[in-house]
């Protein structure tokens, strides 16, 4: 169930009206709300919402055996269990086939015969996700920093909750075990500014996301060679603003559906293309995702603890990884290869000197000084989400020769002009100084009820009409 389709409404309504129906009922409401969140997963596949069960009861288990524990050797190989049982599934699924291929290729290099047994595998939607929570559960249970949940409802809970099961954020059990033990309160204005939310999302997602995608993303990223430099460049920027409305869009319609149903889900993007550096778009890209691997492989590697060279050891491993995580295939690992090349150079450059963390820059501050250094961020992102969408690296080289030669488009090929104000759209609304934003959020906060359902009624009625197709979310394939 998309959650801009007729179906996911429906079902929205039903699960809202009877979760604030059992309200006063603790047990039953979060059976209540298990049950349906494994109800939307098996929309997409039964089978595999097996997959999820087992690796909840995995994780659940092993994390209570390890608080009870006292021998430090059998903790260690309790989550050695977790982390083996975790990445052996995402391996298999996710990255069997790309594995399997490297090693063939590199025995057929080497004069030897390499067969492998022939696995016709469907990558269960989510799993990237959902496994990254359940493996931060176990070890953040190790290093003493939550208890283990006691209750295996609350726990699966944590894992499967709808909003955020399928594309993040993702959610440490941390994060939510804590609301689970509060009795929620129906809120007006919570409910309000959770709606308002999705709509943004929704917005991002059907109105800009999707028609950038039909009108300038797919046309030229699937046939790169047909176009010239101007229509690759816009592309190229359309693909930025592309996936940015696409993933960020998710992010909001998971955190408004769950404000909605009375939780808070952590913020997974703070306006990344305000970045003035590459480290600084790290902490505003796909924040969730940012601080897992800061946290369970960037800090345990050694951080920035042994020196200059060591932390471009580890900033490049993570990047590698992180590259990695998004997809099996050699442009995902050059996409994170390149990042990792940035923050290196990055870290060489400033030496030891501290940025500002992003909490602590006015984004509404400009010089000209700031709109360099975040013009050229921009930039070298833009070259990295090449790679990104590139389908081959014949294709993002097509890309980056039409770019720097300015080449001119084949006879008759041209682009949609209502992409080009879709995208000069999703720029302004970027760059938009926060005080307006806010001051909008508030105004349609504080109207009447009946404004406000006519207000979403005409956005919806606008998204039919200017809307482009239904597109499956970038982040579904991750």
């Amino acid at each position: 169930m998309l959650f801009h389709s007729a179906q996911f409404a429906l079902f929205f309504v039903v699960v809202f009206t009877v979760y604030w129906c059992l309200q006063r009922w603790r047990r039953p409401r979060l059976l209540f709300l298990l049950a349906a969140s494994y109800v939307f997963y098996m929309g997409w596949s039964p089978k595999f919402a097996l997959l999820i069960a087992g690796q909840t009861l995995s994780d659940y288990f092993l994390a209570r055996w390890m608080a009870r524990t006292q021998s430090e050797r059998r903790r260690r190989l309790l989550l050695a269990t977790s982390v083996t049982v975790n990445l052996g599934i995402l391996g298999l699924f996710k990255y069997y086939l790309f594995f399997t291929s490297v090693v063939h290729d590199t025995a057929a290099a080497l004069g030897l015969s390499f067969a492998a047994p022939t696995l016709q595998l469907v990558l269960p939607v989510g799993i990237s996700f959902y496994t990254f929570q359940t493996l931060s559960y176990t070890l953040d249970v190790f290093r003493r920093k939550i208890e283990p949940a006691q209750s295996l409802t609350d726990f699966a809970l944590t894992v499967v909750l709808f909003p955020q099961l399928v594309a993040g954020p993702i959610v440490r059990a941390a994060q939510i075990l804590p609301q689970l033990d509060v009795e929620p309160r129906f809120d007006l204005t919570r409910f309000q500014s959770g709606l308002l939310l999705f709509f943004v999302g929704l917005f991002k997602k059907v109105l800009i996301a999707d028609t950038l995608a039909e009108t300038l993303v797919d046309p030229v990223f699937s046939a790169p060679g047909n176009y010239g430099g101007a229509q690759t460049l816009m592309a190229v920027y359309g693909y930025a603003f592309q996936i940015y409305g696409d993933f960020s869009g998710y992010s909001d319609m998971a955190m408004g559906l769950a404000r909605m149903l009375g939780f808070e889900l952590p913020l997974n993007f703070n306006l990344p293309y305000r970045a003035e550096s590459l480290s600084d778009f790290w902490r505003r890209w796909h924040i969730t995702l940012s601080t897992f691997l800061r946290d369970y492989l960037y800090i345990p590697l050694g951080g920035n603890r042994g020196g200059r060279w060591l932390t471009c050891r580890n900033l490049m491993i993570t990047m590698l990884l992180g590259g990695l995580w998004h997809g099996a295939a050699w442009t995902f690992i050059a996409w994170g290869a390149l990042h990792g090349f940035y923050l290196v150079v990055q870290h060489l450059w400033q030496g030891e000197q501290r940025t500002r963390p992003a909490a602590e820059v006015d984004d509404d501050a400009w010089s000209w000084g700031r709109v360099l250094r975040v013009a050229l961020t921009f930039h070298l992102v833009c070259g990295g989400w090449i790679f990104f969408r590139a389908q081959s690296f014949a294709d993002a080289g097509t890309i980056f020769l039409h770019l720097s030669t300015w080449a001119e488009a084949a006879p008759g090929v041209f682009l949609k002009e209502r992409g080009l104000w879709l995208l000069a759209l999703a720029i302004v609304l970027h760059y938009v100084p926060h005080g307006l934003g806010q001051a909008v959020d508030a105004w349609l906060t504080r109207q009447a009820p009946v404004f406000q359902g006519a207000m979403a009624a005409a956005a919806l009625a606008l998204l039919g009409i200017f809307g482009s197709v239904n597109q499956p979310f970038i982040y579904f394939q991750f």
